[in-house]
């Protein structure tokens, strides 16, 4: 008798070692064998590899009254029930207890660049746990874009568990961008009989970034460490964006005011009709009286923002339900892609003004130059410069918007090959451009950001466009002569100018498959003019992501 029970006990002694290992019944073999035992009949042969306790064997045996084979098969049907029941289960082997039933297997992607998880103590050992104070296990943190959000996190210490208990919070980098994290303790001391519960503050918040954020989620992770103990809180954190309007600044000449000739067409589901979300400073028309540049009720109407409708340069009108004119520019087709990444209002500052650039000029419209330099033949004028900030600066301080890029288009101005003044001018052109981003990103006035987004170096991203190559019966500007390709290549290049700076090409944009513009090819048609506002926005993306 002791022979066979020692048999049993080597066999249950390996099943602990296959259960362990993951080893169970097939479900065959275990409806087989249950349909024996309903029948009184135990197959030896089939008898499954079983998970239970070796100590179990010697109640068994020292209660042991019946006849050996008796002993035998109940042991057996008793040991074979055991596994077939365990084996549609699992057990977790931090706890100890009954777990489900494994899922295929599937590959598990870290959320946290945290260390491996550290099973708690052993079962029966007190320990601690995280906890979401005053809310309901997986409730959400909510936070706005540029305001901080404070939670409280419970450290509970079970009784019996007297050890202190250190406190960080990982995530991964996509979660954790522009999103400051601080605990108001990290190391939390065990709590008292009477309030076992220790409560930390936990700060986030979140900076108002160079783009523009749409609602979306992100998941953090509160992690306590105590020796070999490790708990972690997953909090998911609902992001909403700055409830403020993004903000963008349209300077340059002609092409960038619009000068399609014609060709506009803002009717219901019409290229160029106005959209609700899309509005712009109603500023007044070109004025070169003294003055001007710097003169509010000279630049901008009593009705400050307007729905947006080319062309964007001339004003709404007081009682005007629509402005007067068929020609268009980049600034509303810009403004239409810049839509699909925001849930906030646009608004556009228009600050062009034709036939303008940084040479010297005659005609008192002032020229682009934010500094005098009083080298060559550069103007000294910084008017235009002037007016673009006063213009933004009315739109963030009417609207609390963010600043959120600047689009340009200019040359042609400077690009004259007629004479030795283009020459000597466009020697400066570079210098001249770098100066005036510098200086805007610098001097315009700070949005909810703060003053550390005035740098010459921010990240308002800027773009600039590159000259019509455009070909017809009126001219031909498919090739550029010496001065006009030094301005070009300036263009391509003013990446290297500055960070967050790039170009939009348009080389492209020409007959046949897009009309010329007003006059003849130097300026492009409205065609032209829509596909260069989007481009104009991806580019500008891309200013923002190239550093």
């Amino acid at each position: 008798m002791r022979k066979d029970l020692s048999i049993i006990v080597r066999f249950a002694h390996n099943q602990v070692e296959s259960r362990h290992l993951g080893r169970t019944p097939g479900a065959q073999v275990c409806s087989e064998q249950r349909r024996s035992a309903r029948s009184g009949v135990i197959s030896l042969s089939t008898t499954p590899r079983i998970h239970t306790e070796v100590m179990q064997f010697q109640t068994i045996y020292s209660a042991f009254t019946v006849n050996r084979a008796r002993f035998l098969a109940t042991v057996s049907m008793a040991l074979f029930l055991t596994a077939c029941d365990g084996s549609s289960s699992v057990t977790d082997k931090s706890t100890g207890e009954p777990g489900t039933p494994a899922a295929p297997s599937t590959p598990i992607v870290p959320t946290a660049p945290s260390q491996p998880t550290t099973p708690s103590a052993p079962a029966g050992e007190p320990d601690f746990e995280l906890v979401l104070t005053g809310a309901a296990p997986g409730t959400p943190v909510a936070i706005t874009e540029g305001t901080a959000s404070k939670t409280l996190i419970s450290t509970q210490f079970l009784e019996g568990f007297d050890k202190s208990v250190s406190l960080s919070v990982e995530g991964r980098a996509v979660d954790l961008e522009d999103l400051s994290i601080a605990l108001s303790e990290t190391m939390v001391v065990p709590g008292t009989e009477t309030n076992p519960v220790r409560d930390v503050e936990l700060t986030l918040r979140l900076a108002i970034g160079a783009r523009p954020i749409l609602p979306h989620q992100r998941t953090l992770t509160v992690v306590g460490t105590s020796g070999a103990v490790t708990k972690r809180l997953v909090l998911d954190i609902d992001v909403s964006p700055v409830p403020k309007p993004d903000v963008y600044l349209l300077i340059g000449q002609s092409n960038m005011s619009g000068a399609s000739g014609g060709g506009k067409n803002a009717g219901p589901g019409g290229p160029d009709e106005p959209h609700p979300r899309i509005r712009q400073l109603n500023v007044k028309g070109d004025d070169d009286s003294s003055g001007a540049h710097t003169s509010r009720s000279l630049n901008v109407m009593p009705q400050v923002f307007v729905r947006a409708e080319d062309p964007l340069h001339k004003p709404l009108p007081s009682g005007a339900s629509s402005k007067e004119g068929l020609s268009i520019g980049p600034g509303l087709s810009f403004a239409k892609a810049a839509l699909e990444d925001t849930t906030q209002d646009i608004i556009l500052v228009p600050a062009a003004w034709g036939d303008t650039g940084f040479c010297r000029e005659l005609r008192p419209r002032g020229s682009w130059n934010a500094v005098v330099r009083n080298v060559g033949d550069l103007s000294n004028e910084t008017r235009l410069y002037q007016r673009a900030l006063l213009r933004t600066a009315v739109a963030i301080e009417e609207s609390g918007g963010i600043l959120r890029g600047i689009i340009m288009h200019q040359g042609e101005k400077d690009a004259s090959d007629e004479d030795s003044k283009g020459l000597d001018c466009v020697q400066y052109y570079a210098e001249n451009l770098r100066l005036l981003i510098s200086a805007l990103r610098k001097n315009i006035v700070a949005d909810l950001r703060g003053p550390e987004w005035r740098d010459p170096e921010a990240a308002i991203p800027f773009v600039i466009g590159t000259m019509s190559r455009g070909v017809d019966e009126r001219g031909d500007y498919s090739q550029f002569g010496p001065a006009k390709s030094v301005v070009d290549g300036v263009h391509r290049n003013v990446a290297g100018l500055l960070p967050y700076a790039a170009y939009s090409n348009f080389d492209d944009l020409v007959p046949p498959g897009y009309d010329c513009g007003a006059g003849d090819c130097i300026h492009f048609g409205a065609s032209a003019y829509r596909e260069m506002g989007r481009r104009y926005y991806m580019a500008l993306r891309d200013a923002v992501d190239s550093e």
